[in-house]
Parts: structure tokens; C-alpha cells; sequence
């Protein structure tokens, strides 16, 4: 009885002395590095056995070798090849523990057949216990005791289970975390290249968290913080609880304080919990576009005064030669006289046009607008665009009844018209074709979002309207390609030449000085849609 009192009490005190320890070291495990742990886990180990050796060994994947990081520590002075921390494979029976993945004793180690002998200068060992630390059925870790003055038995075998599931463990989590902060190292290393402010938050908890930002994410924050910047970043990470994972919000502030400032945020949704948000300063690259833009507009207006050079000259020459031929004839019949009053009379108008056309063009001016029945004037248009029609060409017209009247300058309604019409003219070349004029009502059109589709583009202007007054010219030329489409009303965009892709651009000028709207659609080889959209003051 008394024996098995003692017996009772004795491994009650080994089960306390052993959570002890694995309480002790699991409190150590967040502040101390691998080497340090696996010299408390020595300490332990030598202390909850009675043995003189212990031994902590980590399998390194990256070098494939065993390495035995405590081997250059005080407790090994009396091994002549405490030097060798790192060894390419084990034998004998540290190799046959691995095999068999458990546990393995031998209590008559000179006699175990799987030994195969010491390296020269080791120590001498009497009795060994072995145990691999396998992670998903691979060896991450060994653990050893050694030359033991008793037998080692079940409970030397369950500390080195025990202490071996949480040396594990402990590999495992210090390895995730390595990983974890390579990691973050090139993820910050990358984010410092990229040119704008980058920020991963967790949007979890309350408030949010911040997890990591790059320098100039940084120095944004602390430039624009106290008026803008923390109230935008809230105000994102707010919306962002409605998103799903993949999708993204962006927004445009532009700032007063401490400087005048564009800057553009993203907000990205990677899980339910994470976000990443890019902050973009494009200051410099508006102020860039304005000046490319109005570099594009003067070149435009310089090749367009050239043009007209050339025309204000022949009608000039017109002027000059009718008055000279006048100046000849004086007293000569009256009718003939008069012929070249007329000429030279219609060669003046002719150049007021011209000064319309540049007006109209380079600043968008409208001189005369007034309100105008479609039904009645477009005829007198659709008349001098069949006369610029060639041969093989058709042209086909409709116009819907009962129109309202709409406001416009006469000459910008005749110039657009006449462009698109040249310019579906152009879409056909030598092939033979048909191309439609529709001047129809609407109250369909979306004002102002962009078109989902590749093939349909749609410029508007600041003004929304109930309902809109379309002027449609359609052909079946060649088309225009998708990349190529929100491109088509910027100067110059032609495959004809230099000088040539200004008619387009003027349409857009003309349009959206009557507050109008343009949408095109186009499927190369098989259609071309131009429409333009005029509102319609329906008070």
C-alpha cells in the first residue's frame, strides 16, 4: 500500500514538474529566438531525466543538412567536434528514430545493432534516447538524451514526446514567422519603388488597424492630415465594409492646405478582412496633361490657320481680280458689271464663313444661335451634302415628325453635319455603300456614365437634359477599332495624313458648345453610328 502511495505521489510530481516546463517554456516562446528555446529545452530535457547529454538538432530545407545550433554552448567543452553544427544526414540509430518516426531507446547502445559507431573525439555514450519532430510526416527536429545513470523508461519516452510536440510547434511558428517578415521586408522593399502611397489595413477590428505603409504613404499622411487625409481614409475604409472581395472604390481630392493638390485614392478589397489602399499625387500630371492639351490645341489652330491662309487667299485673289475686271470695264454694259459685283460679293461672304469656321473651332464660339424647326432646315443641308456625295454612294434620310424646336447656331449645325457626312464618306473609299441621316427624339440616353461595351464610346458635356434632339449618321464603311474609339474626337486622330483629323475634333467643340453630347459606336466591317444629342429646353 505504501509502496503504491509513493508510487501515486511520485508521478503526480512528474506530471506537475512536466506542465511546469511546458508552461515555462511556452511563456518564453514569443521572446526568445530558436537557438535560446532549444537551450531551455536542453536545460529541461538534462533536468526532467537525470541526463548528463541532451541534444536539440533542426532540419534546415534550405541548405538540406541537420543543424544542431547549441553545439558551441558551454555544456558540450569536454566534445572534441562541438565545432560541426551542420551535417548533411544522420546514421545508425538517429537514422533508424527517423525511419520509424516515434521514439527510440537503447539502453545498451554499444550493443544496438543499428549503431554504427561515434566520429572521432565523441563523447563516449552508454544509453541514448532519440525522438523525431515530424511535421506533416516530415522530420523538422530531433531531440536526444544521453548516458542516463538508470534505464530510460516510458516516462523518460513520454518527456521526449511531449517536449518534442512542442519543440514542433515552436519550429512551425517561428518558421511562419520568418516567412511573415521576408514577407513584409519585400513587400515594403517593392512598395517604396512603386511611386505612391501604399497602405494594408485590417478592417476587422474597431478602429481599423493599419498593418504596414510605405515612406510615401507616410509622408502624405503627416503632409495632408490635419485637414484631409485621415477623414478620406475613414470614409473609404467605411464604404469599403459594403464591397466584396475583388472589387474596389476610388476617389479624387483636391486640396487647399498646406498646398494646392490632386490626389487620387483606391481602395482595394482583397478578403472581408483586408484592404489596400494607394494614394497617387497627381498634381504635376494634370498641370502636364493642360500643357500637352493646350500644346495640341495650338498646333491644331496653327494647322487650321494654315488651311485657311490658303483659302482666305484665293477668295481674296477672287475680290482683287473681280474689282480689276471691273475697274476694265468701266463703262461698259451694266449685267456685266453687276456679274462681277456678285462674284466678288459672294467671294466675301465666303471668307466670313471661314472666320466662323475658325471661331468656332478654336474657341468653341456660337454667334448666332437661335431656335430652329430641324424639319424645315436640315433639306437645305442634306442638299449640299448630296452634292459632295460620289457616284457609287446613296444617301438616305429620316426625319421624325413633330420635332420641338431646337437652339443652335445655324453654321455649327450645318459644319456638323457636313463633317460627319465627309467623314462616313471617307469610312467607304471606293466601295459602294449607303449612308443614313436620322433626326429623331429621345429620352433614353444615360447622360454622363460610360459605356460598358468596347465598341461604343460616349462624350457629354456638363448638361443634362429630360429629353434630346438626335441627329444620327450611320454607315457600313471599315470601321473603327475598339482601342482606337475614345480616341477618335482628340485633334489629329486620322489615318489620312497630316492636317487632316480636325473635323471630328471641331464636331466635339460645336457639340459641347450647345451643351450636347456625342456617342459613337462602331463594330469594324460592319457598322459606324454617330450620334449627336442636343437637349431640348423643355421649360
Amino acid at each position: 500500500m505504501k509502496t503504491d502511495q509513493k508510487r501515486l505521489k511520485d508521478e503526480l510530481s512528474f506530471r506537475k514538474k512536466l506542465e511546469a516546463c511546458l508552461y515555462n517554456l511556452a511563456r518564453q516562446a514569443s521572446e526568445k529566438c530558436v537557438e535560446e528555446l532549444s537551450r531551455e529545452i536542453i536545460k529541461n530535457l538534462k533536468r526532467l531525466t537525470g541526463s548528463p547529454l541532451a541534444l536539440v538538432g533542426i532540419w534546415d530545407e534550405l541548405s538540406q543538412s541537420w543543424y544542431f545550433p547549441n553545439f558551441a554552448d558551454a555544456c558540450y567543452r569536454g566534445c572534441k567536434i562541438k565545432k560541426i553544427v551542420r551535417i548533411p544526414s544522420l546514421g545508425g540509430v538517429f537514422a533508424k528514430a527517423i525511419a520509424e518516426k516515434k521514439v527510440y531507446i537503447s539502453n545498451a547502445l554499444l550493443k544496438d545493432p543499428n549503431h554504427k559507431g561515434l566520429p572521432g573525439g565523441h563523447l563516449p555514450i552508454q544509453r541514448i534516447a532519440i525522438y523525431p519532430v515530424l511535421r506533416n510526416g516530415k522530420p523538422k527536429g530531433l531531440l536526444a538524451i544521453a548516458n542516463a545513470a538508470k534505464r530510460y523508461t516510458r516516462r523518460e519516452k513520454e518527456i521526449l514526446e511531449k517536449l518534442g510536440e512542442f519543440y514542433g510547434l515552436l519550429l512551425e511558428a517561428k518558421e511562419s514567422e520568418k516567412k511573415k517578415r521576408g514577407e513584409q521586408a519585400l513587400l515594403r522593399a517593392l512598395s517604396e519603388k512603386v511611386g505612391f502611397g501604399l497602405s494594408l489595413w485590417a478592417i476587422n477590428q474597431k478602429p481599423p488597424r493599419k498593418l504596414f505603409s510605405n515612406s510615401d504613404f507616410e509622408v502624405m499622411c503627416e503632409e495632408f492630415k490635419p485637414t484631409y487625409f485621415n477623414s478620406l481614409i475613414k470614409t473609404l475604409i467605411k464604404e469599403a465594409q459594403d464591397l466584396l472581395p475583388g472589387e474596389n472604390i476610388s476617389r479624387h481630392l483636391k486640396t487647399e492646405t498646406p498646398r494646392e493638390a490632386h490626389l487620387i485614392c483606391t481602395l482595394k478589397k482583397f478578403d472581408p478582412n483586408l484592404v489596400v489602399i494607394a494614394v497617387q499625387d497627381i498634381t504635376k500630371e494634370l498641370k502636364f496633361q493642360e500643357e500637352i492639351t493646350e500644346a495640341e490645341k495650338a498646333k491644331a489652330i496653327n494647322i487650321l490657320a494654315g488651311n485657311l491662309a490658303h483659302k482666305f487667299n484665293n477668295l481674296l485673289n477672287v475680290v482683287i481680280s473681280s474689282l480689276e475686271i471691273l475697274r476694265s470695264k468701266k463703262g461698259k454694259e451694266t449685267s456685266e458689271i453687276q456679274f462681277w459685283l456678285h462674284k466678288a460679293e459672294f467671294a466675301a461672304q465666303d471668307l466670313a464663313v471661314l472666320v466662323r469656321q475658325l471661331l468656332l473651332y478654336a474657341r468653341g464660339e456660337v454667334l448666332g444661335k437661335k431656335l430652329i424647326d430641324l424639319k424645315k432646315f436640315i433639306p437645305r443641308i442634306i442638299k449640299f451634302i448630296k452634292a459632295l456625295l460620289p457616284p457609287h454612294l446613296r444617301l438616305r434620310i429620316r426625319i421624325e415628325e413633330n420635332l420641338p424646336l431646337v437652339k443652335i447656331d445655324p453654321l455649327a449645325l450645318e459644319q456638323i453635319l457636313v463633317n460627319l457626312a465627309v467623314n462616313a464618306i471617307e469610312a467607304y473609299g471606293k466601295e459602294a455603300g449607303v449612308i443614313t441621316v436620322k433626326i429623331y427624339l429621345t429620352d433614353k440616353h444615360k447622360h454622363g456614365k460610360n459605356s460598358k461595351s468596347p465598341y461604343k464610346a460616349r462624350f457629354c458635356s456638363q448638361k443634362e437634359a429630360l429629353r434630346w434632339v438626335v441627329l444620327e449618321v450611320r454607315d457600313r464603311g471599315k470601321g473603327i477599332p475598339p482601342e482606337f474609339l475614345p480616341k477618335v474626337l482628340e485633334p489629329f486622330y486620322s489615318t489620312k495624313g497630316l492636317g487632316r483629323g480636325l473635323g471630328l475634333a471641331a464636331v466635339r467643340t460645336m457639340v459641347y458648345a450647345h451643351e450636347g453630347c456625342i456617342v459613337i459606336s462602331s463594330r469594324p466591317g460592319k457598322e459606324t453610328i454617330f450620334k449627336i444629342l442636343l437637349p431640348v429646353n423643355d421649360h
